[in-house]
C-alpha cells in the first residue's frame, strides 16, 4: 500500500518569480500507507529562491507518462499535443494519439483560462492511470496552444468538481470501483526545511495528522472547493471583515484576498508597507495570521508569510490582493496556508477537512 505525492503550482505567483530566478528540483521519498485503496507517485518540487512554487507528480493516457499538476482550483485534465508549438510546450512529454490505440477522437474544441494564461486544442478520451490506479473512458484536453503559462509540469489534473464537459480522475476513480470514500488529502511540505509533502488518494494517511479533522462543508455551488471563512485575526486582533468564502486551491503558490482585506490585514503588522500594487513586510516578521472555518482557527507561519529574495530586509509577502473576478468577499488560499494544515477534500459529502500536522 502506498502515498500518492503531490506538491502544486501557481498559475498566479510563479510568473513573478519564474523568468528571472534560477530553480532546482529534486523527487521526495515515498511513504508507504496500510490501506489498500492507497496509491503512490513520486513527487518533484520545484522552488525558487527557496519560495515552494510547483508541486506535480506523473500520470499515464493510454501508455504515456507525463507530469501533471494536481489542481483542487480547477476541473478540466489536459496536456500538450505533439502539434503544439507554444513556448511552454519545449523539451516536454507530448501526447501522440497516433500511439494509442485506446484514443477517441470526441470532435470537440478544449480550451481552459486560468487566473493568468489559458490553453486550448481538442477534447479526446482514453484509458488513464496514476500510480497504478486505473479508470476507462477519461476525457482529457489535448492542447496545441498554450498563452501566458511557464511552468516545469506538462500539463494539469483538476480535482475540483466535475463539469458540464468533463467528469474529473477522482470522481471516475469513484463510478468506476477504483477507490471508495473518493476523498483525498494533502500534506504540504517546505523546502527551506526539508519537509515531505505527500497526497493520499482514497483515504487519509493518519500518519501526517494528529488529533481530529475539522470538517467545513462547501457553502456555494460554484464547482470549487469554496467554504465559509468564519473569520480572520493577526496576532489575536479580529479583522472582522464580515462574510467571506475561501476557495482552497493547491494550484496557487499564495493566498489572495480582496484589496480591502489586504490591507486590513496588512495594518496589523508593523513595519508593512504597500508599493507599486504589492504588499510587503520586513523578512523577520513575526506576525500571526489565524483562519476561523467551522469554529477552529488555523495559523499561518510566519515563514510561510514572506517571500524571497529579500532586498534590505523587506520581502514580498504571500498575502496579496485578489483577482478582481473573484470580487470583495472570496478569498483564494493557496500553499502558503496549506503547507500549515493537513487537508482532506471528500468528494461524496461535499466537505473540505483540515487537520493538524503530525
Amino acid at each position: 500500500m502506498h502515498a500518492l505525492y503531490i506538491k502544486s503550482l501557481s498559475l498566479i505567483f510563479f510568473f513573478l518569480l519564474a523568468d528571472a530566478l534560477p530553480t532546482k528540483r529534486f523527487s521526495l521519498t515515498k511513504i508507504s500507507l496500510t490501506k489498500a485503496v492507497v496509491k503512490d507517485i513520486s513527487l518533484l518540487d520545484e522552488v525558487v529562491q527557496s519560495n515552494d512554487i510547483c508541486y506535480y507528480g506523473q500520470v499515464t493516457i493510454g501508455t504515456q507518462n507525463f507530469n501533471v499538476q494536481f489542481d483542487t482550483g480547477s476541473s478540466d485534465l489536459w496536456v500538450p499535443s505533439t502539434t503544439c508549438v507554444s513556448t511552454f510546450c519545449k523539451n516536454k512529454n507530448k501526447y501522440d494519439k497516433t500511439k494509442d490505440p485506446s484514443f477517441k477522437d470526441l470532435k470537440k474544441p478544449f480550451k481552459q483560462t486560468y487566473a493568468k494564461g489559458n490553453v486550448s486544442g481538442i477534447s479526446g478520451q482514453s484509458k488513464f492511470s496514476i500510480a497504478g490506479l486505473q479508470i476507462v473512458g477519461q476525457d482529457f484536453g489535448i492542447v496545441n496552444m498554450v498563452s501566458d503559462i511557464n511552468a516545469p509540469f506538462d500539463g494539469i489534473m483538476g480535482m475540483a468538481f466535475d463539469t458540464i464537459d468533463q467528469k474529473t480522475p477522482i470522481s471516475l476513480l469513484k463510478t468506476q470501483g477504483v477507490i471508495n470514500p473518493p476523498i483525498f488529502a494533502f500534506k504540504l511540505g517546505r523546502d527551506i526545511n526539508k519537509t515531505k509533502s505527500e497526497l493520499t488518494i482514497g483515504g487519509v494517511d493518519s500518519t501526517q495528522y494528529k488529533g481530529a479533522i475539522f470538517w467545513t462543508k462547501v457553502g456555494v455551488n460554484t464547482g470549487l472547493w469554496e467554504i465559509p471563512l468564519e473569520d480572520s485575526s493577526v496576532n489575536g486582533v479580529s479583522t472582522a471583515l464580515g462574510a467571506r468564502t475561501a476557495i482552497i486551491d493547491t494550484g496557487t503558490t499564495n493566498i489572495f484576498v480582496p484589496t480591502n482585506d489586504a490591507k486590513k490585514i496588512y495594518s496589523h503588522i508593523p513595519s508593512s508597507s504597500f508599493t507599486n500594487g504589492q504588499f510587503y513586510l520586513p523578512c523577520n516578521t513575526r506576525a500571526q495570521i489565524n483562519l476561523k472555518f467551522s469554529g477552529k482557527s488555523w495559523s499561518i507561519s510566519a515563514e510561510d508569510l514572506v517571500l524571497y529574495p529579500p532586498n534590505n530586509g523587506t520581502c514580498l509577502g504571500s498575502i496579496q490582493q485578489g483577482i478582481k473576478s473573484l470580487g470583495n468577499s472570496r478569498w483564494l488560499l493557496g500553499d502558503s496556508f496549506l503547507k500549515n494544515v493537513y487537508s482532506v477534500f471528500d468528494l461524496d459529502n461535499k466537505q473540505v477537512g483540515f487537520a493538524s500536522l503530525a
